[in-house]
């Protein structure tokens, strides 16, 4: 009898000892899975980013042409002494005045204007697109086989100024380069990742 009971306290020890490594061995995948550089703490952490700079992007897209509507009700006279950029430069200072949303907003001289907020920039383009970024002089710029109207399929570019992760559901042409062709009208934002992480949103726009 003593010796069964010691022979089944062993084979206790041992399903302990086989448990707890079991144990051990889950939680390190499960910490892997949260905290890892590809983890789901991590990815969600991305997916929150992008969401704001996606917001950001609209946001300034609706000052700008909230500006423009303005310069028409004003019926302002513009010349190669005042443009628009400088209406719209002007604007945007009244608006971070105003309601202290947009932090600095900064006249690149070169017919660019830049506004930074909290860790985001927005680039403002000579043809008055808006390129947005993680505040890391990253920014994408997207390109179309025609701007006129056609029943056929519109093929969008996207270039980044900086090497990129491949973009799902886009063609690579190189490193900083990636085409789509899209059948039909839509509004697609599309992150776009460097090596280092930092993100930018690309807006594709296809139809009116």
């Amino acid at each position: 009898m003593k010796k069964m009971f010691n022979g089944e306290k062993a084979i206790t020890l041992i399903t302990l000892i086989i448990t707890i490594i079991i144990l051990l061995i889950l939680a390190g995948v499960v910490f892997g899975a949260l905290l890892g550089n590809n983890g789901l703490l991590s990815r969600a952490g991305e997916s929150k980013d992008v969401w704001k700079l996606a917001e950001f992007k609209e946001e300034v897209q609706m000052q700008i042409l909230d500006i423009k509507m303005k310069s028409v009700e004003e019926s302002v006279k513009f010349t190669s002494g005042y443009s628009f950029k400088d209406y719209l430069f002007e604007h945007l200072e009244l608006s971070m005045i105003e309601d202290e949303k947009y932090g600095d907003v900064i006249d690149n001289l070169d017919g660019t204007i830049s506004l930074k907020r909290e860790w985001m920039e927005a680039f403002i383009d000579e043809d008055f697109e808006v390129h947005v970024s993680g505040g890391t002089n990253f920014y994408v710029k997207v390109e179309y086989s025609t701007k006129e109207w056609t029943n056929k399929s519109i093929t969008a570019t996207i270039t980044a100024n900086k090497s990129i992760q491949p973009i799902g559901g886009w063609n690579k042409k190189n490193n900083r380069t990636y085409t789509k062709s899209y059948p039909s009208n839509i509004t697609d934002n599309v992150p776009v990742t460097t090596l280092d992480g930092d993100v930018a949103i690309a807006t594709v726009i296809m139809g009116p």
